[in-house]
């Protein structure tokens, strides 16, 4: 009879992805780490309007109270992608609002994602400067 040896592999493992869902609320503020290791970071997004046909309808992204994502006229804007630097790593943005500005039913779902680059992914060449961020002014109205 022989023996036979079984060599366990273990590896590591880190969260890719997180999916929260909320209601009602035009802020949203969770916590977040974006590399293996790093420290928590504060996310907040802000969307402000009066209604989806304004034009002063806006969505704010601050990390740390830096905003880093501002986008103006969702109307024409509901989805798109910008790469922030937190930590001096890249992270890709997206955001997609659109049956949630555009849903005359129920609250229906906004999506936004953040992605942490490896380091070989992105040399960054420029960072963009970050401005503080202001509680919002108005709410978000739906009609």
């Amino acid at each position: 009879m022989s023996v036979v040896h079984v060599n366990t592999l273990t590896s590591d493992f880190s969260l890719i992805g997180r999916r929260e869902q909320v209601v009602g609320s035009s802020v949203y503020a969770t916590r977040s780490q974006f590399g293996d290791g790093g420290r928590d970071h504060e996310i907040q997004i802000q969307c402000r309007g009066e209604g989806r046909d304004t034009r002063e309808s806006e969505l704010c992204v601050c990390v740390d109270k830096k905003k880093v994502v501002h986008v103006r006229r969702l109307r024409w804007n509901f989805q798109g992608n910008q790469t922030i630097f937190v930590d001096g790593v890249a992270v890709d943005m997206m955001w997609d609002v659109h049956d949630w500005w555009f849903s005359d039913a129920a609250p229906d779902c906004a999506a936004f994602m953040f992605r942490a680059r490896g380091v070989l992914e992105y040399v960054p060449t420029t960072r963009a400067k970050t401005t503080p961020c202001r509680p919002p002014a108005i709410g978000l109205a739906r009609r």
